[in-house]
This record gives C-alpha cells, sequence and structure tokens, in this order.
C-alpha cells in the first residue's frame, strides 16, 4: 500500500488579500445624444485606472479615460438643481450658526455694560424669534428662486416625445417606428444626409433600431425623474406660495392682537383724560366763556389783539384833560382862572377813573364781551365817560382887598366826577347789577384793574390795648378824652362816603363827626356835616387854634383842590396827641393812626365846643 504523505500535497499560503482604499472619487459622466446630460458617480478603487466614459453625439462616438489629452472636461454637480455641494450648504451652515452665536455672545456682552442693556437684549432676541417664521419662508423663496436659474442655466429641458428622442439620437427626421428601413427610404435618407453616417444593410438597421429603442428605454427613469422633479417643483412652489399666505395671515393676525390690546389700552387711557377733561377742563371753559361774557373780564387779560379798554379810557381822559387845560388857559374877561372839583373830599385830587371802568362793565358786560373794543363798545364808553365826567365854565368875583381896589373877575372851570354810587340811581341799576358793582369796586379788584395803591404815606391800621392805654393817658380834656377814645377804636375801619353813616364804614367827615357826638358836641352846620361845613362851623364861631396850641380832639382841615366848597376844604383829621392823627384817608387805608400829613395843605385847626 502506498501511504500519501502529507507533504505531498502543495503547501497553500493564505494571505490575506491587501484591503482596497474605497475613496470618493472623480465623477464620471456620459453624454448621450445632443446636450443630454447623464452624471454616474460611484467609489473609486485603489490600484486601478478610472473607468472609460464614452460620449456620443450625430457626428460620432469616442472612448476616452480621464486625464487624456482629448477629454472633454465636464462639470457636473451631485444634482441639476445645485450649484454647491452638499458638504459645501453644510459647511455654510455651520459657518452661519458660529457666526450668529459669536455676535449674540458678543452684544450680549456689549450690552451688558450699558444701562438698560439687558431690556434692550432681551427685547432684540423676542423680535428675532418672532420673525423667525416670516424669515425662514423668505429665504426658502430664496433658495428655490436660486434653483430654478440654475436650472436655466444648465439647459435641462423636458422631452415630451419619443419621437423627437429617437430623431435626435439618429440624426435624422426619418425614423417614424422601429421597423427597418427599405431600400428607398435608405437611398433618399443617404441623398438627403450627404455624407453622415447611416446604416448599411437590413441587419445593421435592425441594430441600430434596437440600440435606439435600448436608449430610449434607459432613458424612461430619468424622463420619469425630470416628470416627478417637475411635479414636485409645481407642487413646492404651491406649498410655498401656501406658506407664505398663512405667513402673511400669521403676522396679520398678530398684528391685529396687537393693535386690538393697544387700542384697548389707549382707549382707557384716551377715556380716562376724555373724562378728566369733560370734569375738569370743559368746566374751565365754560367758566372762562362766563367770565369773558360778564363784567369782571375786566379783570382778565383782554381776548382781543386790538386796543384794551385801558388804552381807549385813557385817550378820553387825556381828551377831556386837554379841553380842560385850554378853558383854562383862556383868561380873555377874567383876572385869573380856577379849577374847581364839585363836591369833592378827599385827600388828593379826585378821580374815577376806575369808577367809570366798573360802572361800564356793569351796564354793558353783562352777557357780552365788553372789553372788545369794537366801534360800537368804543361808543358806549364814550357815554357812560360823558355821564360821569364833566366840567362847565362859571365865574365868580371877589372884593379887593382895600377899598379903592376894584373886585376880581374869576373865571371857574367846574369839573364834575360822579362816583359809582351815583351812577346806580342814575343807570336804575337792578340789585344783582349793583351787587356786581360794588364787587369790581372792592380793593382787590381794583388792585387788579390796575389802580395803584393810593393814600398819603403809610400808617399802623392795629393799635395794642398798651397803646391806647398810653395814649389816653395824656389826655386831660375830658372832651378830648372821649373823642381820642372813639377814633382810636375805630382804627382800622373801612373807608367809604356811601356807607358813612352805618357805623362801619367811615370817611373823614364822618369820623369826626361820630366821634365829636360821642363827646356831646355836633357838628351839624347848615344841614350838612362834610369836611368843608365843619370847617365853617368853626371858623363861624371863633373855634379856631393855632398849630403849636393843638391838643388831643382838635380837628385839622386840608385844601388839596378847589371844589367850591368853603375854603375849598376837602379833608379832615383829627388830632391825637404827640404829633399824631387819626384819619380816615382813602379806601386803600381806611382808619389809620400816623403822624400829621401835608403840613402845606393845612387850611386851619379848630376846637368846636
Amino acid at each position: 500500500m502506498q501511504i500519501k504523505r502529507v507533504d505531498d500535497q502543495p503547501m497553500m499560503i493564505h494571505v490575506k488579500e491587501k484591503p482596497k482604499l474605497h475613496t470618493k472619487g472623480k465623477r464620471q459622466a456620459q453624454l448621450k445624444g445632443r446636450a443630454v446630460l447623464t452624471i454616474t458617480k460611484g467609489p473609486k478603487v485603489g490600484g486601478k485606472r478610472p473607468p472609460a466614459f464614452k460620449v456620443a453625439n450625430s457626428k460620432g462616438s469616442f472612448k476616452a479615460r480621464r486625464g487624456e489629452p482629448n477629454q472633454r472636461r465636464i462639470t457636473a454637480t451631485s444634482s441639476p438643481m445645485n450649484q454647491h455641494s452638499t458638504g459645501t450648504r453644510i459647511t455654510d451652515k455651520k459657518q452661519g450658526r458660529i457666526l450668529k452665536t459669536v455676535g449674540i455672545a458678543g452684544a450680549k456682552k456689549a450690552l451688558s455694560n450699558m444701562e438698560g442693556g439687558d431690556e434692550v437684549f432681551e427685547s432684540a432676541m423676542f423680535m428675532e424669534t418672532a420673525t423667525r417664521p416670516v424669515r425662514g419662508v423668505a429665504d426658502l423663496k430664496k433658495h428655490h428662486h436660486r434653483k430654478n436659474v440654475i436650472r436655466q442655466k444648465q439647459g435641462i429641458k423636458q422631452v415630451r416625445f419619443r419621437s423627437k428622442i429617437q430623431r435626435k439620437e439618429a440624426g435624422t427626421d426619418f425614423v417614424r417606428d422601429r421597423r427597418p428601413f427599405r431600400a428607398e427610404q435608405r437611398a433618399a435618407a443617404i441623398k438627403r444626409i450627404g455624407n453622415r453616417r447611416c446604416v448599411g444593410n437590413q441587419s445593421k438597421t435592425g441594430e441600430g433600431n434596437h440600440k435606439l429603442e435600448q436608449r430610449a428605454v434607459e432613458e424612461q427613469p430619468r424622463k420619469r425623474m425630470m416628470k416627478r422633479y417637475i411635479s414636485e417643483s409645481r407642487s413646492l412652489g404651491k406649498k410655498q406660495e401656501q406658506m407664505i399666505k398663512a405667513a402673511k395671515k400669521t403676522v396679520k393676525a398678530q398684528a391685529e392682537i396687537m393693535i386690538r390690546k393697544l387700542v384697548q389700552y389707549l382707549g382707557s387711557s384716551f377715556l380716562g383724560s376724555a373724562a378728566l377733561i369733560a370734569i375738569v377742563v370743559v368746566p374751565i371753559l365754560a367758566v372762562i366763556a362766563m367770565v369773558y361774557n360778564s363784567p369782571f373780564a375786566v379783570l382778565f387779560p383782554s381776548i382781543s389783539s386790538t386796543e384794551t379798554i385801558q388804552t381807549v379810557l385813557n385817550e378820553y381822559v387825556t381828551e377831556f384833560n386837554q379841553f380842560v387845560d385850554a378853558e383854562l388857559n383862556d383868561v380873555s374877561g377874567y383876572d385869573w382862572s380856577e379849577k374847581i372839583y364839585v363836591n369833592y373830599e378827599g385827600t388828593g385830587e379826585p378821580n374815577n377813573y376806575y369808577d367809570i371802568l366798573a360802572v361800564y362793565m356793569v351796564k354793558y358786560g353783562m352777557g357780552d364781551t365788553a372789553t372788545d373794543m369794537t366801534d360800537v363798545a368804543r361808543a358806549n364808553l364814550k357815554t357812560v365817560f360823558d355821564d360821569m365826567r364833566s366840567y362847565d365854565v362859571t365865574s365868580r368875583t371877589e372884593p379887593g382887598s382895600d377899598e379903592d381896589d376894584e373886585d376880581y373877575e374869576i373865571k371857574c372851570v367846574n369839573i364834575t366826577m360822579k362816583n359809582y354810587l351815583d351812577m346806580v340811581s342814575e343807570y336804575s341799576f337792578d340789585e344783582n347789577q349793583k351787587e356786581i358793582l360794588l364787587e369790581l369796586m372792592k380793593p382787590d379788584c381794583l388792585a387788579l384793574m390796575g389802580r395803584p395803591e393810593g393814600g398819603s404815606g403809610p400808617g399802623s391800621t392795629i393799635i395794642t390795648s398798651e397803646q391806647y392805654r398810653a395814649i389816653l393817658d395824656e389826655v386831660s380834656d375830658e372832651n378830648g378824652k372821649k373823642v381820642v377814645a372813639f377814633v382810636l377804636s375805630k382804627v382800622g375801619y373801612p373807608y367809604s362816603q356811601d356807607y358813612r353813616d352805618t357805623g362801619n364804614y367811615f370817611d373823614c367827615s364822618s369820623l369826626a363827626y361820630y366821634a365829636w357826638k360821642e363827646a356831646g358836641v355836633s357838628l351839624l352846620y347848615g344841614g350838612s356835616n362834610t369836611a368843608a361845613s365843619e370847617g365853617q362851623l368853626c371858623y363861624d364861631n371863633n373855634y379856631l387854634v393855632e398849630y403849636d396850641n393843638m391838643e388831643p380832639g382838635d380837628l385839622i382841615f386840608y385844601s388839596y383842590s378847589k371844589n367850591g366848597r368853603f375854603l375849598n376844604i376837602s379833608h379832615v383829621a383829627v388830632y391825637v396827641g404827640d404829633g399824631m392823627v387819626v384819619e380816615a384817608a382813602n379806601e386803600r387805608t381806611g382808619v389809620v393812626y400816623r403822624s400829621v400829613q401835608g403840613k402845606s395843605k393845612i387850611v386851619m385847626i379848630g376846637r368846636p365846643r
């Protein structure tokens, strides 16, 4: 028996096959027909040559290896609709996200160092999140628009008819079906196409038709893909439009909600403001309208841009004074002239300027804007002025100082000024008008109308009990003490000629009259108790004393202007000792305690008994 040794078998050494390195190779492209491009790609095996690609057209075909001199360079992308590769897009997205993250971090860091920066950053992030759907739709629209532009540049065309593909592949328009060419058709084709390459016999024609048919069949998947792509593109366009409409609708709805909330918020505020206006502003406007249609409008600025009531009244006063001065300067036929303020008592020259204002406003300002100086208003003011201020010319004769001297003939220009109370009866004011007139003539309202502070100097309107007792202790005469005690008790009382007999108001002559009446002596003379009649009483009864011999209770008579009364006496004060008097000077001061005023205006000093 022959024993076969194991060693007789050939020894096989199993060596592991060298691993193949799969790398992404260059894309292979095959051009079929005219302007019809197909792309194939696959892994490249290390160590092997790249496969050849075939180019076929109407003129012929050739084979070439990649990298050969006659190679036709074709640039193809992974998709006919994309210009950049997927890797490039991913890289761009990553870079965009990185830049966005870095930008957000930098903005947050920068804003954190600013006052209120955190609120600004949060607002910006909120707006970025809120507008993200709209921006996404816009980016999608832009992306598909770019795809459409690229597709048009690459010249991709949809092939709808099989016969057209066959004609392009065969390079002739004679191919109608898959049946073999006839001899006549071959001859006509050769004649028409000249030197074109054509199939020589029936077998070759059948083979060519078979190849065309095979190619047409191979084109079917591509056609289906293109149809699908076109359909998807159209569907995507419709979806895109729907998304845009939905985004617009969403934005519009959100805007409407925000506007509604804003209107509700502002509406509540507006209603509150309207209520505030209705409660506060409207009544104020109504009050202002009522004021400017009442006599109190004279206390406020004029609503007219033209001249004011004071300006017009000043014109009338100036004109009146010019007439008076002309009369005083015309002394032909007279020895001299005098200006006389008829029946006036006061510490200075009379002036009824503000009485005229008040009376005019009460008469013509009830329900009308009397401060608006129209032609009618100017005429009304002139009527009131003429009724309250007028003058006439008279004369009087005075005997000469000696018996041989002739009598003097004096021209008297008599000025009559009526006060506001005189016009109450003359214009027949009712109680309401009278009340308004009295209100306007109060010192506060007169100050608002522009009346300057009057008076003949400062004085005290308050007497303390210590002062009161000290002054009375210095008076020795019994009647004088009673007179001084009465006038000191009236210091601070208001001044009024019209209410002089009420006990609550005093003028100069009524204060002296009631003071001496307290001592049991009446100053009534000739049926009158004016300062002039009281002076005439002392003069006629020789109750006169010298200035240096004055005692408490004596009466000092003044003449500040000629009034046609006795010695033109227009004021009287009560002496209380130590160079001090108590007198009712004017409406501003009322009854005041002060030193002797206007020594140069003193006419005489009397001591009634």
